[in-house]
């Protein structure tokens, strides 16, 4: 795991993970994925590197004044 004084969030410490794992390698492709759920207020992410993780991030729903 990523260790510094700063606080990654789940997703942000399997990215760096992965990248240092593929530069200690030598060689390899990371994607990076992200995407909106439709009506759940969410928000996807896929990280891809051989094997795959997803993520799915809460997000706080709109205010009734901000949709009208």
């Amino acid at each position: 795991m990523v260790e510094g004084t700063y606080l990654v969030k789940e997703y942000q410490g399997k990215i760096l993970d992965v990248l240092a794992e593929i530069i200690s390698h030598g060689f390899g492709e990371m994607t990076v994925q992200i995407w909106e759920t439709k009506g759940s207020f969410k928000t996807g992410i896929t990280i891809k590197a051989g094997r795959s993780w997803v993520y799915l991030i809460d997000k706080e729903v709109p205010e009734l004044k901000d949709i009208l």
